[in-house]
């Protein structure tokens, strides 16, 4: 089967341009952008396009985007959600002018906290109504939308991704495997591929020790990445692989190069 493309995400707190320089010269498919501040905003975006096409174009890049986690897609104060609705179709729009192929949103809910039962039935249910939103507003721009399994506030489990990906017309899923990690170890990511491998459609490679989200290099925490590898080859995965390694840009680099290993096997 062929190589999926692999990617790695832009810190928001260095250089942008130097980063895509980096990556570019390291031969890496892609590039993630994370809509995040101090730097990365679409102000930013805008005064810096040529630039930063100029160089993406240089190494013939194409991008994904990380949305700002923040996001309250799932808000049951309606002109919250609302507002965020719209400001997530103006990253939407900015965000094609860069190339980009998938758009990658949290669920999150940071402003109740931790909730279940009928209260997370509210939050389902209003998650679902903005994606599908957003996925058929992104269609004209050709953009994917997918959207990760949460780490602290969010939909943390396999059920309520299902639930959501299941209701939510064109929505795919990205795996973020350190945080289905820190949820309940390979147990808990095997359950992701059980119940979602036919949706993934974006994964986000990190590693820990299974106690907290430390985005560590590939092999310095305890994800067993060559488990990892065997399921995604299983389901015939040839997608989109971003590295999202926050040690540094040569730890990310370093971190390809053993998935590619291990697929290769």
């Amino acid at each position: 089967m062929s190589m999926p493309k692999f990617g790695a995400l832009l810190s928001p707190y260095e250089d942008v341009l130097e980063q895509v320089e980096f990556f570019g010269k390291s031969k890496f498919d892609f590039v993630e952008f994370s809509l995040e501040e101090p730097m990365v905003t679409p102000e930013f975006l805008l005064k810096n396009m040529q630039k930063i096409r100029k160089t993406m174009e240089k190494y013939n890049l194409f991008a994904t985007v990380h949305g700002p986690i923040n996001t309250e897609l799932g808000s049951n104060f309606e002109d919250i959600r609302t507002d965020w609705i719209k400001f997530t179709k103006k990253l939407i729009r900015i965000s094609s002018m860069f190339y980009v192929k998938k758009y990658n949103l949290h669920t999150r809910y940071q402003s109740v906290g931790e909730i279940g039962n009928d209260l997370e039935k509210i939050f389902l249910k209003n998650f679902v109504s903005s994606m599908n939103e957003i996925t058929e507003f992104s269609k004209k721009y050709g953009i994917k939308i997918v959207t990760e399994n949460g780490n602290r506030a969010g939909f943390k489990d396999a059920k309520n991704i299902k639930y959501i990906v299941d209701r939510s017309k064109d929505l795919g899923f990205c795996i973020d495997l350190g945080h289905a990690f820190v949820l309940g170890g390979m147990k808990s990511i095997e359950i992701f591929f059980k119940l979602l491998g036919n949706r993934i459609e974006h994964v986000h490679m990190h590693d820990n020790h299974g106690n907290f989200d430390e985005h560590l290099p590939i092999g310095k925490g305890k994800i067993d990445y060559p488990h990892v590898v065997e399921m995604l080859k299983k389901i015939g995965y040839d997608g989109t692989i971003t590295f999202e390694i926050f040690t540094s840009k040569e730890d990310a680099a370093k971190s390809r190069e053993k998935i590619k290993k291990l697929w290769e096997k």
